[in-house]
């Protein structure tokens, strides 16, 4: 027998934990691009700062998304990863989108259009906005 043939078959259950584990990784990454522009420009104490607010603006909305940290190494997901069967996929998608849109608010209101247009013109998804 193959090492393919030993495998157990995914459950549907499982199935719908991976696919909701690719929705917070897929946000994970864009906000990690936007991390990586934001403190070349805004620097580790500022962007730590706004996303800190970001993401506790957002937790009054969406719970699920007060349990992201962040350190200095930008958005620690790993306490929404372990706990991530727990919630609605549409949820979770929800959650991040309105953390990007709180993320660029602040970001607008405190450093002006100019900086947000250019951490965000080429990562924003063109079906996020308000």
């Amino acid at each position: 027998m193959s090492e393919h043939e030993l495998e157990e078959p995914i459950t549907t259950d499982q199935a719908e934990i991976i696919r909701k584990e690719e929705v917070v990784d897929i946000y994970a990454a864009l906000l990690d691009k936007i991390w990586q522009r934001a403190i070349t420009i805004l620097g580790l104490v500022t962007i730590r700062a706004i996303l800190q607010r970001a993401i506790r603006m957002t937790a009054q909305q969406y719970s699920l998304v007060g349990e992201l940290t962040v350190g200095e190494e930008g958005l620690n997901i790993g306490e929404l990863h372990a706990r991530v069967g727990e919630r609605e996929k549409e949820v979770i998608r929800q959650g991040f989108e309105e953390l990007i849109l709180n993320l660029f608010d602040l970001l607008a209101k405190l450093t002006g259009e100019a900086i947000v247009s250019k951490l965000f013109a080429e990562e924003l998804p063109k079906e996020i906005g308000r």
